[in-house]
């Protein structure tokens, strides 16, 4: 049976692409617009960091973040479509709606598949980087600074995969998938930019490291959570059901570290306060006892989209006001696409 494109669509989650596209963006903004209120320590209350926009009148520039937009887009899918050829025979049981185990595909078609599209996004991504050094070549700016974090990320996309359903520590490494997001994002920004840093140092900057680890303990918080969607698991042990709600703080902790302690400091932690008030009301559907499956479907489809909100936060951290504005409309088209096609 010849596998539509409604069935490819459902095993690659194309409905939450938009929250990499978001994470895309600000993982761009800290590479290439640099924070604009963040003081990373009471010694330097000015630290500022501003870089010139000369990329966008290039056509090297504005092909290195499509690429790097599709590359990043594949990964994810790659990622996605591997997921469900190892848990296929999980699924038979679990969710026998799923593409692979309802037979609309085979897990054969599906192996090829996965391969092509992780290969072909660890490719976009270094291509991205090379595209950023014809813009502003220098130390360390070229593909294989890209490219090289791309295949980190490409190792831990995989190694999930293959482990995540027999160890729930594996989820670790969901979060440091999209955190990487943002330490390959901030890469290429860095090098389309002309100015310091150059990618390499860019990618592991403060700023950058401390965001991204707030984003990657947010995923895994919603990674842990979503292994109790299919059916109900009994009443979640201490363990379970505090470790996953602490970790969805980490953004919030991200931000009081980075944010100098101000009226605007106070209000863009405020605001990701907020957020994490909603995926704490997610996390509390989840984890009740008796909670239909469909209604933690929908807690959990709620707290991926939340990422897109994230990264608003976060760009308005950077200054990035109309990178901001895009991540809310990702939420958005995110929130509508989750009625289309599932994100789990």
């Amino acid at each position: 049976m010849r596998a539509t494109l409604r069935t490819w669509l459902e095993l690659t989650r194309l409905s939450n692409l938009p929250t990499v596209w978001s994470n895309t963006l600000t993982g761009l903004a800290l590479g290439s617009v640099g924070p604009t209120v963040i003081a990373m320590s009471a010694d330097e209350p000015e630290s500022r960091v501003h870089y010139k926009t000369y990329w966008m009148s290039t056509v090297e520039g504005w092909a290195a973040v499509a690429l790097l937009l599709v590359g990043l887009s594949l990964l994810y899918a790659g990622g996605m479509v591997l997921n469900d050829v190892v848990d296929a025979s999980r699924d038979r049981d679990l969710a026998p709606g799923r593409p692979i185990p309802s037979g609309r595909v085979t897990r054969r078609a599906a192996g090829w598949a996965a391969a092509g599209t992780l290969g072909g996004g660890w490719l976009g991504v270094a291509l991205a980087g090379w595209f950023a050094a014809a813009v502003a070549p220098g130390p360390g700016a070229g593909w294989w600074v890209a490219g090289g974090w791309g295949l980190c990320l490409g190792l831990c996309i995989v190694l999930y995969d293959l482990l995540h359903a027999a160890n729930p520590a594996a989820c670790v490494l969901m979060g440091l998938c999209r955190g990487l997001i943002y330490v390959v994002g901030a890469a290429v920004g860095a090098g389309l930019v002309l100015g310091e840093p150059w990618p390499w140092e860019a990618a592991v900057q403060p700023q950058t490291l401390l965001l991204a680890t707030g984003l990657a303990g947010y995923v895994t918080a919603v990674t842990l959570l979503a292994r109790r969607e299919h059916g109900e698991a009994g009443r979640a042990q201490a363990g379970e059901r505090w470790v996953p709600r602490v970790l969805l703080f980490s953004p919030l902790l991200a931000l009081l570290i980075a944010v100098p302690l101000n009226f605007i400091g106070w209000g863009v932690a405020g605001l990701m306060l907020l957020l994490i008030a909603g995926g704490w009301k997610g996390a509390a559907t989840v984890q009740r006892p008796g909670t239909p499956p469909g209604d933690k479907k929908v807690a959990i489809l709620m707290m991926l989209a939340l990422l897109c909100s994230l990264d608003f936060v976060f760009l308005l951290l950077l200054d990035s006001i109309l990178l901001a504005v895009t991540a809310n409309l990702l939420f958005l088209v995110t929130w509508l696409g989750h009625r289309r096609i599932s994100g789990t």
